[in-house]
């Protein structure tokens, strides 16, 4: 499966916690993939692709009144909140988007039928200090990013978190590969580390759930491993932000040192039974 098709995979189902943000997802089908016949109604729309993902996404979200919702409120409204921008650019890049994956040259961009769409969506990706470049061609309007750190946030972005840690995680080596020509700075070095440990954390989480499963877990070890397995992408200080009471970076950290040596526990016992 090449990486496009993996991070399609992974941002198919996520149409959105809220109603409105379901709304801006099947917006964008709408605008990206569909034709109306008959009158603007709920009945006439059709998508008109063999994409399977965009396909089943329309089918999900058919829904009576979030179509009629599309149809009725403004564009503007129906983007009006940052989740629903993040909704909007997922569905985006689920019709018509692509990415290069690791290793290969840094690519990223999605595909719009007509000038109006290539616009909204550049004013999207803007709207999060994005910096997107257009170019028309073969009757379509193309909106691409080749700057590696760009191509992260887009993934970011439209949840493929997953995606994201393996697009970043290369990318590091990538960094750490040319550090050693070049003695790449101090900052480097530590998001690097970020990165890495993110990666290191659910792996133990995915042991300990292999093998004993997270109910076995107390608590606060639970409820951390599940918000990482959910969000793998944010820092340390994010997830406390999230716990329930929240908690700083150093409690945080504590939790997954825990968890570590539940891991290496684990392993040990395997290798020794």
């Amino acid at each position: 499966m090449s990486f496009s098709s993996k991070v399609k995979a992974e941002i198919a189902q996520v149409f959105g916690e809220h109603r409105h943000c379901r709304i801006a997802f099947l917006s964008a089908i709408i605008y990206g993939t569909c034709t109306i016949s008959n009158g603007n109604t709920p009945a006439n729309i059709e998508p008109k692709t063999d994409n399977t993902h965009v396909l089943n996404a329309f089918s999900n979200l058919m829904n009576t009144n979030i179509k009629n919702s599309v149809l009725k409120k403004s564009h503007d409204s129906i983007i009006a909140k940052s989740c629903c921008k993040r909704a909007y650019l997922r569905a985006a890049f689920l019709c018509a988007g692509s990415v290069n994956g690791p290793g290969k040259a840094y690519h990223l961009e999605f595909t719009a039928n007509n000038e109006q769409h290539s616009t909204e969506i550049q004013g999207l990706l803007r709207s999060f200090g994005l910096s997107p470049k257009s170019v028309y061609r073969k009757n379509k309007f193309i909106i691409y990013f080749k700057e590696s750190d760009q191509i992260a946030d887009v993934l970011n972005i439209i949840g493929a978190h997953k995606q994201y840690i393996e697009f970043e995680m290369n990318r590091a080596e990538k960094e750490v590969g040319n550090s050693i020509n070049r003695m790449a700075n101090f900052e480097t070095a530590n998001i690097d580390k970020s990165i890495l440990a993110a990666v290191k954390q659910i792996e133990d989480i995915k042991l300990i759930s292999a093998t004993i499963g997270l109910d076995a877990l107390p608590n606060q070890l639970q409820e951390c491993a599940i918000l990482r397995m959910d969000e793998p992408a944010l820092s340390l200080v994010e997830l406390g932000q999230r716990l329930l009471p929240p908690i700083g970076k150093s409690g945080v950290n504590h939790r997954f040192r825990k968890l570590a040596e539940i891991a290496k526990e684990l392993t040990t016992n395997k290798t020794n039974s």
